[in-house]
């Protein structure tokens, strides 16, 4: 598959996941802070990082403990620094963000917010994983897919309600990664 493609599908994906209000959660019902999600998703696509990163600091206001906060911020550092390879020392910032982002997810202990974490804990760990691989980072890909390998079983019980908690996996799967999730 062309590296262009993937990007493309990247893109839609992550734009379609980030436009779902069927999932019951906090930031997901709140309105205003979803509407300033999408905005910060069209300007970091758009390539338009100081307007991004204006609506970043307003979503950051409103929910500074949230998954998403960090999963955007290491979305924009991504796309700022594309192609972001291990030799640029920005790569530090993005991993730690999606590192936090699965951490804060994992921490979550409400089940009324359960689908939201896991959709954010799926997404940046798609993201590491694809940062990975693209560098070649074997040692980092083998233990990051055998953990993320629990996340998206539990990431089947919501497929009916929220579709778009396949997208991490779709995003797996193009990377080819799962004959290692196969052997877990």
């Amino acid at each position: 598959m062309s590296r262009r493609f993937k990007i493309i599908i990247k893109c839609i994906g992550l734009s379609i996941l980030l436009s779902s209000t069927t999932i019951n959660a906090q930031i997901f019902q709140d309105t205003a802070a979803l509407s300033l999600v999408k905005k910060d998703i069209n300007y970091i696509y758009n390539m338009q990082f100081n307007h991004a990163h204006e609506i970043y600091t307003n979503i950051l206001s409103l929910y500074p403990k949230h998954p998403i906060v960090f999963l955007l911020k290491g979305i924009m550092i991504y796309w700022e620094n594309y192609p972001l390879l291990h030799t640029n020392s920005s790569h530090v910032y993005f991993e730690d963000d999606m590192r936090q982002c699965i951490k804060l997810a994992e921490a979550n202990d409400n089940p009324s917010y359960e689908a939201e974490y896991l959709l954010a804990s799926l997404s940046a760990r798609a993201m590491l994983l694809m940062f990975y691989a693209d560098n070649n980072l074997i040692t980092e890909v083998t233990p990051l897919t055998i953990s993320t390998y629990k996340h998206i079983r539990r990431a089947i019980n919501y497929t009916s309600n929220c579709t778009e908690v396949t997208f991490p996996y779709m995003l797996i799967m193009e990377m080819n990664l799962h004959p290692m999730l196969i052997l877990v």
